[in-house]
Protein backbone atom coordinates (compact mmCIF):
# COMPACT_ATOMS: atom_id res chain seq x y z
CA UNK A 1 0.00 0.00 0.00
CA UNK A 2 2.86 2.40 0.80
CA UNK A 3 4.49 1.74 -2.56
CA UNK A 4 1.22 2.28 -4.44
CA UNK A 5 0.67 5.56 -2.56
CA UNK A 6 4.25 6.70 -3.29
CA UNK A 7 3.88 5.91 -7.02
CA UNK A 8 0.49 7.60 -7.15
CA UNK A 9 1.91 10.74 -5.54
CA UNK A 10 4.68 10.84 -8.17
CA UNK A 11 2.23 11.19 -11.05
CA UNK A 12 2.34 9.44 -14.38
CA UNK A 13 5.69 10.99 -15.37
CA UNK A 14 7.46 10.01 -12.16
CA UNK A 15 7.50 13.50 -10.69
CA UNK A 16 6.19 14.36 -7.30
CA UNK A 17 2.85 16.16 -7.61
CA UNK A 18 3.15 19.52 -5.94
CA UNK A 19 0.76 20.53 -3.22
CA UNK A 20 -1.20 23.76 -3.72
CA UNK A 21 1.05 26.78 -3.36
CA UNK A 22 -0.40 29.93 -1.83
CA UNK A 23 1.07 33.30 -2.71
CA UNK A 24 0.37 36.76 -1.36
CA UNK A 25 -1.12 38.08 -4.61
CA UNK A 26 -4.90 38.33 -5.17
CA UNK A 27 -4.83 34.86 -6.77
CA UNK A 28 -3.74 31.60 -5.30
CA UNK A 29 -2.23 28.77 -7.27
CA UNK A 30 -3.43 26.47 -8.55
CA UNK A 31 -6.43 28.55 -9.55
CA UNK A 32 -8.37 27.04 -12.44
CA UNK A 33 -9.16 29.14 -15.52
CA UNK A 34 -12.70 28.14 -16.43
CA UNK A 35 -13.70 30.62 -19.13
CA UNK A 36 -12.15 33.31 -21.28
CA UNK A 37 -13.74 36.07 -23.33
CA UNK A 38 -11.72 37.91 -25.97
CA UNK A 39 -12.38 40.87 -28.20
CA UNK A 40 -10.32 42.33 -31.04
CA UNK A 41 -10.74 45.83 -32.37
CA UNK A 42 -9.41 46.52 -35.85
CA UNK A 43 -11.21 49.83 -36.43
CA UNK A 44 -9.45 53.17 -36.22
CA UNK A 45 -11.48 55.27 -33.80
CA UNK A 46 -10.99 58.80 -32.45
CA UNK A 47 -12.48 59.75 -29.09
CA UNK A 48 -13.28 63.41 -28.57
CA UNK A 49 -11.24 65.77 -26.45
CA UNK A 50 -12.75 65.57 -22.97
CA UNK A 51 -11.23 65.03 -19.53
CA UNK A 52 -12.44 61.42 -19.15
CA UNK A 53 -13.00 59.33 -22.29
CA UNK A 54 -14.71 55.93 -22.31
CA UNK A 55 -12.91 53.79 -24.92
CA UNK A 56 -16.12 51.90 -25.62
CA UNK A 57 -14.71 49.77 -28.46
CA UNK A 58 -12.70 47.86 -25.82
CA UNK A 59 -15.64 47.01 -23.52
CA UNK A 60 -15.67 43.29 -22.70
CA UNK A 61 -18.33 41.35 -20.77
CA UNK A 62 -18.26 38.10 -18.82
CA UNK A 63 -20.76 36.18 -16.70
CA UNK A 64 -18.86 34.48 -13.84
CA UNK A 65 -19.85 30.90 -13.11
CA UNK A 66 -18.84 31.20 -9.43
CA UNK A 67 -19.28 34.18 -7.12
CA UNK A 68 -15.87 33.72 -5.46
CA UNK A 69 -13.90 33.61 -8.74
CA UNK A 70 -11.14 36.06 -9.57
CA UNK A 71 -11.47 37.87 -12.89
CA UNK A 72 -8.26 38.74 -14.72
CA UNK A 73 -8.71 41.56 -17.23
CA UNK A 74 -6.09 42.39 -19.84
CA UNK A 75 -6.05 45.06 -22.51
CA UNK A 76 -3.40 45.44 -25.20
CA UNK A 77 -4.08 48.87 -26.67
CA UNK A 78 -2.55 50.38 -29.80
CA UNK A 79 -3.06 54.14 -29.71
CA UNK A 80 -1.75 57.65 -29.75
CA UNK A 81 -2.84 60.57 -27.65
CA UNK A 82 -1.69 64.16 -27.58
CA UNK A 83 -0.76 64.67 -23.95
CA UNK A 84 -0.06 63.00 -20.59
CA UNK A 85 -2.80 60.55 -19.66
CA UNK A 86 -3.67 57.67 -17.39
CA UNK A 87 -5.99 54.71 -17.93
CA UNK A 88 -8.78 53.85 -15.52
CA UNK A 89 -10.79 50.63 -15.25
CA UNK A 90 -14.50 50.37 -14.53
CA UNK A 91 -16.63 47.36 -13.62
CA UNK A 92 -19.95 48.40 -15.15
CA UNK A 93 -20.31 51.95 -13.77
CA UNK A 94 -17.96 51.50 -10.78
CA UNK A 95 -14.38 52.76 -10.89
CA UNK A 96 -12.10 49.90 -9.76
CA UNK A 97 -8.75 50.53 -11.41
CA UNK A 98 -7.58 53.55 -9.46
CA UNK A 99 -4.60 54.41 -7.30
CA UNK A 100 -6.23 55.92 -4.23
CA UNK A 101 -2.85 56.72 -2.64
CA UNK A 102 -1.92 59.33 -5.24
CA UNK A 103 -1.80 62.93 -4.06
CA UNK A 104 -3.30 64.31 -7.26
CA UNK A 105 -6.13 62.19 -8.63
CA UNK A 106 -5.63 63.54 -12.16
CA UNK A 107 -2.40 61.53 -12.36
CA UNK A 108 -3.82 58.38 -10.84
CA UNK A 109 -4.94 55.30 -12.70
CA UNK A 110 -4.26 51.66 -13.52
CA UNK A 111 -1.58 52.56 -16.07
CA UNK A 112 0.08 55.67 -17.44
CA UNK A 113 0.09 56.54 -21.13
CA UNK A 114 3.13 58.09 -22.83
CA UNK A 115 3.52 61.80 -22.17
CA UNK A 116 3.22 63.16 -25.69
CA UNK A 117 3.24 62.42 -29.42
CA UNK A 118 4.86 63.50 -32.62
CA UNK A 119 2.24 64.65 -35.12
CA UNK A 120 1.50 61.91 -37.68
CA UNK A 121 3.88 59.61 -35.85
CA UNK A 122 3.92 55.99 -34.85
CA UNK A 123 1.18 54.60 -32.62
CA UNK A 124 2.32 53.24 -29.29
CA UNK A 125 1.15 50.19 -27.33
CA UNK A 126 0.33 49.55 -23.71
CA UNK A 127 -0.55 46.34 -21.88
CA UNK A 128 -2.85 46.72 -18.87
CA UNK A 129 -3.60 43.89 -16.43
CA UNK A 130 -6.02 44.01 -13.50
CA UNK A 131 -7.41 41.34 -11.16
CA UNK A 132 -10.92 41.85 -9.80
CA UNK A 133 -13.09 40.01 -7.27
CA UNK A 134 -16.62 40.99 -8.30
CA UNK A 135 -18.43 38.51 -5.96
CA UNK A 136 -21.29 37.96 -8.39
CA UNK A 137 -22.59 35.55 -11.01
CA UNK A 138 -24.31 38.34 -12.94
CA UNK A 139 -22.93 39.63 -16.21
CA UNK A 140 -20.17 42.22 -15.78
CA UNK A 141 -18.81 44.64 -18.37
CA UNK A 142 -15.25 45.83 -17.90
CA UNK A 143 -14.51 49.23 -19.42
CA UNK A 144 -11.33 51.14 -20.11
CA UNK A 145 -11.23 54.92 -19.77
CA UNK A 146 -8.55 57.42 -20.69
CA UNK A 147 -8.16 60.26 -18.19
CA UNK A 148 -6.36 63.48 -19.06
CA UNK A 149 -3.95 63.80 -16.16
CA UNK A 150 -3.81 67.59 -16.44
CA UNK A 151 -7.58 67.89 -16.01
CA UNK A 152 -7.72 70.31 -18.93
CA UNK A 153 -9.55 67.89 -21.23
CA UNK A 154 -8.07 69.13 -24.49
CA UNK A 155 -6.66 65.99 -26.04
CA UNK A 156 -8.11 63.40 -28.43
CA UNK A 157 -7.48 59.68 -28.08
CA UNK A 158 -6.71 57.81 -31.32
CA UNK A 159 -7.34 54.06 -31.08
CA UNK A 160 -5.32 51.84 -33.45
CA UNK A 161 -3.68 54.71 -35.29
CA UNK A 162 -1.36 57.68 -34.93
CA UNK A 163 -2.80 61.18 -34.91
CA UNK A 164 -3.58 62.82 -38.21
CA UNK A 165 -3.30 59.58 -40.17
CA UNK A 166 -6.18 60.19 -42.53
CA UNK A 167 -6.32 60.19 -46.29
CA UNK A 168 -3.19 58.84 -47.96
CA UNK A 169 -1.20 59.10 -44.72
CA UNK A 170 -2.66 55.94 -43.14
CA UNK A 171 0.54 54.54 -41.67
CA UNK A 172 1.18 52.17 -38.79
CA UNK A 173 -2.33 51.06 -37.94
CA UNK A 174 -2.68 48.67 -35.02
CA UNK A 175 -5.06 46.10 -33.57
CA UNK A 176 -6.17 46.34 -29.94
CA UNK A 177 -7.68 43.55 -27.88
CA UNK A 178 -9.19 42.69 -24.52
CA UNK A 179 -9.05 39.36 -22.67
CA UNK A 180 -11.14 38.53 -19.61
CA UNK A 181 -10.48 35.24 -17.80
CA UNK A 182 -12.48 33.77 -14.93
CA UNK A 183 -10.24 31.90 -12.48
CA UNK A 184 -12.09 29.65 -10.07
CA UNK A 185 -10.72 29.58 -6.55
Amino acid sequence: ADEVKRLYDMGRHGNVIAQPLYITAPLHAPGVPIQMVTKQVHDRVSYSAVDLVHISALDVSITPKFANSKIKIEWNVSFEVYHDNVFRIYRDETLIGYNSKAGNNHYSGAAVAPYDNNTDSTATHIHIVWVDTPNTTSTITYKLYKKDSSGAGFDTFYLNRPTGSGGTNIYENGVSHAIVTEIAQ
